[in-house]
């Protein structure tokens, strides 16, 4: 092992706690940790395989293959895995492979003639750590015979480290997840054509939706003046004001928050915008300059999500053509222009409008139309 100098230390723990967000997530770290403990390799098992999954896993060695969606398998994960001796390890011990299996027998089986020595893997270290739902991760350190066993100075800085690279792989994972469900929301709200805007303790602008974006840019009514909400009618704006102000007030002295809305008129004769603010939650003890403090909803009533048709045969087990309809009738159709539209009589189209009724459980146009707004069919 290298003497390790603090600046080499820090540049380890830098790699280790922005890994999550690399391409190849990790790969830095786990080079950097080849090359200070000599080693010939390093694995990252972020999701261990199985007899169906071959899992999920980083090396450090480019003769070894990653196993990612792109590259589903590799020896190790093709079945080698089941025989390997360092397996349900104690959570955040290093555990030799020499500890849990004598040489002789590691050198003569089949794990290690076909599935380490064509690698140079001789020495082998591992340990098992946790994501914050105790699921397990793991990483395993190799050496060729020449490079020598594991010391036991190796294997304390290993053990000293491996709270960090516990800590680094289960954050990392729930930033990841955590910004996924924030985008399948946001995703979702948009497909409502709902626009979100997040505003900070001052009341600025901070963070706005593809859909937030449009409503502004439009400037019918609504729009943005030095990175603040807008509103073209006066008393409106002030209105506005007050409420983000009173909102932003109340959380300051910890007091229950009021949820208010406006109707915003449009000099486009459309109809209005209806808006929304509403409080976010925070905790004042990590509370940052810039962060969202509160959000305002944006719905343009005259703008409607787009329908899948696929989801919405599956859910009420309609032909593409009743589907066909429906989204059309929800679209402001009339029946007549439905008829027009989709190259049909009259009849046909009435004759599919009463086939949909069955199948809903509705008996109104104007129900059928709430049905389906409202339905998941109308998920993005």
């Amino acid at each position: 092992m290298q003497n390790l100098s603090i600046q080499a230390y820090n540049q380890l723990l830098n790699l280790l706690y922005k890994g999550a967000f690399e391409a190849s997530p990790w790969f830095s770290c786990l080079a950097k940790l080849d090359e200070i403990l000599n080693l010939n390799a390093s694995f990252l098992f972020l999701r261990s395989p199985t007899h169906n999954d071959g899992g999920l896993m980083i090396s450090s060695n480019q003769r070894i293959d990653s196993v990612t969606p792109e590259n589903p398998a590799n020896l190790y994960t093709q079945g080698y895995y089941t025989s390997d001796p360092l397996v349900n390890l104690p959570v955040g011990k290093v555990v030799l492979i020499e500890d849990v299996i004598d040489r002789a027998t590691l050198e003569a089986s089949e794990l290690f003639q076909l599935g380490m020595k064509p690698i140079d893997i001789y020495y082998s270290a591992g340990l098992d750590l946790e994501y914050d739902n105790k699921q397990r991760f793991s990483v395993r350190f190799t050496r060729s015979q020449q490079q020598g066993p594991f010391t036991a100075e190796e294997c304390d800085f290993l053990t000293m480290l491996a709270e960090h690279i516990q800590r680094a792989v289960a954050y990392g994972e729930k930033l990841i997840r955590l910004d996924s469900e924030r985008q399948m929301w946001a995703s979702s709200v948009s497909g409502k054509s709902i626009g979100v805007v997040m505003l900070d303790e001052t009341g600025a602008i901070v963070r706005t939706t593809a859909v937030a974006d449009r409503r502004l840019s439009e400037k019918d009514g609504l729009s943005q003046l030095h990175n603040r909400l807008y509103l073209k009618n006066p008393d409106l704006n002030q209105k506005l004001k007050t409420y983000i102000h009173e909102a932003l007030q109340q959380q300051r002295e910890d007091k229950p928050v009021s949820i208010n809305a406006l109707a915003v008129p449009r000099p486009s004769g459309k109809p209005d915008y209806e808006m929304v603010i509403k409080p976010l939650p925070f905790d004042p003890m990590i509370d940052t300059r810039g962060s969202p403090h509160l959000s305002v909803f944006i719905y343009a009533p005259d703008q409607t999500g787009e329908i899948n048709l696929r989801l919405l045969m599956k859910l009420y087990q309609l032909t593409v053509t009743e589907a066909s309809v429906a989204i059309m009738l929800t679209q402001g159709h009339t029946l007549d222009e439905v008829a027009s539209g989709m190259n049909m009589a009259r009849n046909t189209a009435r004759a599919h409008l009463r086939a949909i009724f069955s199948k809903t459980g509705v008996t109104q146009q104007s129900m059928l139309v709430s049905l389906v707004l409202k339905s998941l069919a109308s998920m993005p």
